[in-house]
């Protein structure tokens, strides 16, 4: 049986990578606002088998940075 998504599919901007959970943020614009969510990198190899192909590019020097949505959040 296929894997039920439910939702809207948005382009999105990566906005933040935390290595240390192996997570991305990412934002889109809809409906006026700026949206966003974190991601697992694993859900978007899983979703996009094509990313995982290809050299391994050594990622020590990216580092997680705040993005404008965790800023926002800050300053409620």
């Amino acid at each position: 049986m296929a894997p039920l998504f439910l939702g809207r599919i948005h382009s999105a901007i990566v906005s933040g990578v935390n290595l240390e959970t192996r997570s991305v943020t990412v934002e889109w614009y809809e409906r006026g606002e700026t949206k966003g969510k974190e991601v697992e990198i694993d859900s978007i190899l899983a979703l996009n088998p094509e990313l995982n192909a290809g050299p391994r590019h050594h990622t020590a020097h990216l580092q997680s940075m705040p993005n404008k949505l965790a800023r926002r959040m800050n300053k409620v």
